[in-house]
C-alpha cells in the first residue's frame, strides 16, 4: 500500500517526502474526514459520497489509476458510484485537492468490499392500515445464502399485527389507532448474515361509507332500522313517528313519515303496552312487520360507534311497572308479557327471494368493526330465533353485557346468541361475531341446505355450539360451516373487557358446566346430516373440540378440512357417521394447555377447572361400522399423551364386519412425552370396541372385531386395517410406540418429518411448517386428486409432501375478526 500511495502522490505532484507537509498553512489543515464506506454488492447499483475538512472549498478527489472496482467511478465531487463487476476487498487511496494557491492536497486509503450476495431488505416500508380491517404486507429481502429468518427489534408492530418469521408476512387485524415505529431484521440461513431496516405502520381509524340502497325484487318490501329514526305508526300507536320504509331519519316532527325506526324491537312489535299475560296480542301489536321474502336493514357499525341495538327488556322487570310506567316503554321493548321472548323467528323466506336481516355493510363484513352490533340482555333466552326457511342473517355482533357463566340472576345476560331449529332449511349466517352469551353462541340443530361463513363463536359460557336442543331432534340434510373460530367456549368473557384473552370463571362438566366447541345430541338422524367443517381454528374450549361423535344414522357423515384444533381439554376432534373424514388439518394433543396461567387471561381463569384430558387423552378419535368409510389423510397430528388416534367400532350403524374401512394416508404422527406423568412418546393409534365384554366374545364373533384389553394386547387378531378397501400407507411415525408396520401398515416411514419443530407445547401450537433442512416428509406422499391443496390452500407437489402443509407453507390459523 506503501507503494501505490508514493505513486499516487507523485501523479498529483506531491512529494514522498512531503506527505507530513501537505496540509500546512494558516488555514485549518486539509484532511479526508471519510474513514469508511458501505459494502457493495456484485451486480447492484452502488453509491457512496467521501467527505473532506478544512482548507478552501471546493475541493476536487481522484484516485490512484487501477484502483477503483472494475465498473465503478469516482467524480471530482468525491462521489464514488456505478455497478461494480467483479467481487473481493479493495483498497483505493484518495487525494483531495482543495482551491487555495499554492494547491493543498491530503490523502487517506478506505477499504471497499464487493460481496459476491449481499444480504439486503428490499421492501422495508410497509402499506398503513385500518382500524378492523384484515391487514396483510409481505416485507422482502434478496441475497443471502438459504432461506431467511425474519423478526422485529427495537418497537412493536401495530396491536393485532404479527410477523410470520418463514414468510416475511406481517397479517392479522390492527385493533387501535397509531403509528408503530420498529426494526426489521433478516437473517439468511448459511452464512448467518444480518441486515436491518427501520420501518414504521400508521393505523387509521375505520371509516366506512353507507352501502347503497337495498334493491328487491317487485312484491318484495325493505325495512329500515336507524340509530336516528323514529318510533313505530301502527293502527295501535297513532302518535307514531316512521312507518319504516325509508331509509332516512326522523325529520323531528310529524306522524307516519317516510323514515327508519330508532328500535331493532319495532320490526317485531309495534310498541303498544299490551300487558297481557295471555300472550294473546296480535299483529301489530305483536308479530313480524312486512312478509317472507322482504329485507330487514340495520344501519350503524362498531367502527362508526354506534350504539348497539337491544333485543329483550331494556331494564330488569323489575323496574317495569305499569302503575308508574304510563305506556310503559321502559317494559315493552321486550315481549310485552314475557321479559325473557327475544326475536321471534322471522318469517320464510322462498328459495327465489330469501328473507333477510342485514346489518350495515353486509356487503362487505369480515371485518369486526364493520358488523353491526346487537346486545340481549335482562334474562333474554335467545338473542335470534331462526326456526322457518330461507332466512338470511349477515354481518352482526352478538353479546350481552354480563360475565356471569352459570348464575346469572339479576343480571344484564342472555342464554344464547342465535337458536335455530332443523325445521330452517336453507338458512345463512355470515359473518358473525357471537360471544360472551351465558350459555351458547348457537343452539339447536340445523336444516338441510345450511351455510355459515365467517363465523366466530367465543367465550360463550356453556359451549360454542350445541346442536342437541333437548327436544330429541338432531340435524338433517347438509351443512357447511366454513371460515370459522370456536375459541373459550365454557369460559365467561369478561364485561367490560380488560384482558388481551378476556375469559374467566371457566367452568367444565365437574363444575357445573358443559364446554364442547361443537356437539350434537345423540340421536340418529333422519333424514341423514352431512355436516363439514372447513378452514377453522377451535382451541381451548373447556371440553372436546369438534364433538361430532354421536352424528349417525341414515347416511350422516361428518367432514373436517382445514381446521387447527389444540388446547380443548377432552379430544380436539371427534367424527362418526358412515363416512367420517378429517383432511389437510393440524391436530395438537395438548388437552392439558388450561391448566397452566396462559398469558393474557385474568388470574385464576381456570381454577373451577379439572377434568382435563377427560376423553382418555385422546387428540382425535374416529368410528366406523359396517359399510362405513373413514378417511383420515394429509393430516400432521401431535401429543404428549397416552394416544394420538383413537378408532371405535360405533354399533349405531352396524358392528365393525369386514365391510368397515379406513383410508389412512399422508399423515404425519408425532409423539411427545406427557409433561405430568412422565410417560414415554404417545401410542399412535387405538383400535377399540366396546360392544364385547370379553377378549372371547370378541373372537366368537368371528367378523373382525377387536378388543383392547388391559395389557395392550388384541382380543382379536385383525383389525378393520386388514379389510379390503382400507389404506395404511405413506405415513410417517416419530417418536410414538407403535412401528409404521403395525396396522397392516406399508410404504410408511419411522423417521424425522422436518418439521420446523416437533415440540408439543404445554398451551398454544407448535410451527409444524416442514423447514428447509430436510426430512421425510418431503415429496414421499401419496397423489390424491381429491385434495389438490394443502391447510394453507396451497397447491400439493407431485409427489405430494407428507402432512397438512406443503414445503414452503406456512401454518397462520384462521383469526376471525375479533
Amino acid at each position: 500500500m506503501q507503494s501505490s500511495i508514493a505513486f499516487l502522490l507523485l501523479l498529483t505532484g506531491v512529494a514522498a517526502s512531503d506527505a507530513q507537509s501537505v496540509n500546512a498553512g494558516a488555514k485549518p489543515a486539509l484532511v479526508i474526514s471519510t474513514r469508511s464506506v458501505p459494502k457493495a454488492r456484485l451486480g447492484a447499483p452502488y453509491s457512496a459520497a467521501f467527505e473532506a475538512a478544512g482548507g478552501t472549498p471546493a475541493y476536487n478527489w481522484v484516485a490512484g489509476a487501477g484502483a477503483l472496482p472494475d465498473g465503478l467511478e469516482l467524480s471530482s465531487a468525491g462521489v464514488l458510484s456505478g455497478t461494480p463487476k467483479k467481487p473481493g476487498r479493495y483498497v483505493l487511496p484518495l487525494v483531495v485537492a482543495d482551491a487555495s494557491q499554492p494547491q493543498k492536497k491530503a490523502l487517506r486509503s478506505v477499504t471497499l468490499t464487493v460481496t459476491e450476495n449481499g444480504l439486503i431488505i428490499k421492501s422495508s416500508n410497509p402499506a398503513n392500515g385500518t382500524v378492523g380491517q384484515a391487514y396483510a404486507f409481505t416485507v422482502q429481502a434478496t441475497g443471502g445464502t438459504g432461506s431467511y429468518t425474519w423478526s422485529v427489534k427495537n418497537g412493536k408492530l401495530p396491536v393485532g399485527l404479527s410477523l410470520s418469521s418463514t414468510s416475511g408476512v406481517i397479517s392479522g387485524t390492527p385493533k387501535a389507532v397509531g403509528t408503530s415505529s420498529f426494526t426489521l431484521v433478516v437473517k439468511d440461513a448459511v452464512r448467518a448474515d444480518t441486515q436491518t431496516a427501520t420501518a414504521s405502520i400508521t393505523i387509521a381509524a375505520a371509516s366506512v361509507a353507507a352501502p347503497p340502497p337495498v334493491a328487491n325484487p317487485t312484491g318484495q318490501t325493505t325495512w329500515y332500522v336507524r340509530p336516528d329514526g323514529g318510533t313505530r305508526y301502527s293502527a295501535n300507536v297513532s302518535t307514531g313517528q316512521c312507518d319504516g320504509l325509508g331509509d332516512a331519519a326522523y325529520p323531528g316532527k310529524g306522524v307516519n313519515q317516510h323514515c327508519a325506526f330508532n328500535d331493532m324491537r319495532l320490526l317485531w312489535q309495534d310498541g303498544s303496552f299490551a300487558y297481557d299475560n295471555d300472550q294473546q296480542s296480535s299483529f301489530p301489536a305483536r308479530g313480524w312487520i312486512g312478509k317472507g321474502g322482504d329485507t330487514y336493514l340495520l344501519r350503524g357499525s362498531i367502527a362508526s360507534g354506534a350504539t348497539p341495538y337491544r333485543v329483550g327488556w331494556s331494564v330488569p322487570s323489575s323496574a317495569c311497572d305499569p302503575a308508574l310506567d304510563g305506556r310503559g316503554q321502559a317494559c315493552f321493548r321486550g315481549w310485552q308479557s314475557d321479559p325473557y321472548q327475544g326475536m321471534p323467528s322471522p318469517p320464510a323466506g322462498t328459495a327465489a327471494q330469501h328473507t333477510r336481516i342485514l346489518g350495515e355493510n353486509w356487503q362487505s363484513c369480515h371485518a369486526q368493526g364493520a358488523r353491526t352490533p346487537v346486545v340481549a340482555g335482562w334474562g333474554v333466552g335467545s338473542a335470534f330465533y331462526l326456526s322457518n326457511s330461507y332466512t338470511d342473517v349477515q354481518c352482526f355482533d352478538i353479546s350481552d353485557r354480563s360475565d356471569c357463566v352459570v348464575s346469572c340472576g339479576g343480571q344484564d345476560f342472555a342464554g344464547v346468541g342465535i337458536s335455530i331449529a332443523n325445521t330452517a332449511d336453507h338458512l345463512t349466517l355470515t359473518d358473525l361475531r357471537i360471544h360472551g352469551m351465558e350459555n351458547f353462541g348457537l343452539y339447536g340443530p340445523s336444516g338441510d341446505g345450511s351455510v355459515f361463513t365467517y363465523i366466530s363463536l367465543v367465550g360463550n359460557g356453556g359451549g360454542g355450539w350445541n346442536a342437541d336442543a333437548g327436544d330429541g331432534r338432531t340435524g338433517s340434510g347438509s351443512l357447511l360451516v366454513q371460515n370459522y373460530e370456536i375459541l373459550w367456549n365454557g369460559c365467561g368473557e369478561e364485561y367490560p373487557l380488560v384482558d388481551k384473552l378476556p375469559y374467566r370463571n371457566c367452568r367444565d362438566q365437574s363444575s357445573g358446566g358443559y364446554g364442547d366447541g361443537f356437539g350434537t345430541a345423540t340421536v340418529l338422524s333422519n333424514p341423514g346430516w352431512q355436516a363439514r367443517f372447513d378452514q377453522g381454528t377451535v382451541a381451548y374450549n373447556t371440553q372436546d373440540g369438534l364433538d361430532a361423535l354421536h352424528l349417525a344414522g341414515n347416511g350422516s357423515s361428518m367432514t373436517v378440512t382445514r381446521t387447527l384444533s389444540y388446547g380443548n381439554m377432552g379430544q380436539q376432534v371427534k367424527v362418526g357417521g358412515s363416512q367420517g373424514t378429517l383432511e389437510d388439518s393440524v391436530i395438537v394433543g395438548n388437552c392439558k394447555a388450561m391448566s397452566n396461567p396462559i398469558p393474557g387471561t385474568p388470574a385464576g381463569y381456570n381454577a373451577q377447572l379439572s377434568t382435563f384430558c377427560r376423553a382418555g387423552n385422546q387428540a382425535v378419535l374416529m368410528t366406523a361400522g359396517h359399510g362405513t368409510t373413514t378417511a383420515i389423510r394429509h393430516n400432521t397430528i401431535a401429543g404428549n399423551g397416552a394416544l394420538l388416534l383413537g378408532y371405535e367400532c360405533d354399533g349405531s350403524a352396524g358392528f365393525c364386519d369386514s365391510t368397515a374401512r379406513i383410508d389412512f394416508r399422508d399423515n404425519i404422527l408425532v409423539g411427545n412425552p406427557d409433561p405430568i406423568r412422565g410417560n414415554p412418546a404417545a401410542n399412535y393409534i387405538l383400535v377399540v370396541d366396546g360392544t364385547y365384554p370379553t377378549p372371547a366374545a370378541c373372537s366368537a364373533a368371528g367378523d373382525g372385531h377387536h378388543y383392547w384389553t388391559t395389557d395392550g394386547a388384541y382380543g382379536c387378531a385383525n383389525d378393520v386395517f386388514f379389510n379390503p378397501g382400507s389404506f395404511n400407507t405413506n405415513n410417517v411415525y416419530f417418536q410414538v410406540k407403535d412401528s409404521c408396520t403395525d396396522h397392516n401398515g406399508a410404504g410408511n416411514l419411522c423417521l424425522d418429518p422436518g418439521l420446523n419443530s416437533a415440540t408439543v407445547p404445554l398451551y398454544g401450537y407448535p410451527d409444524f411448517a416442514l423447514s428447509a433442512r430436510g426430512g421425510a416428509a418431503f415429496g414421499a406422499g401419496t397423489t390424491l386428486t381429491t385434495i389438490p391443496n394443502d391447510y394453507s390452500g396451497k397447491p400439493f407437489r407431485t409427489p405430494p409432501s407428507i402432512g397438512a402443509l406443503e414445503t414452503g407453507s406456512s401454518l397462520t390459523p384462521y383469526q376471525g375478526q375479533q
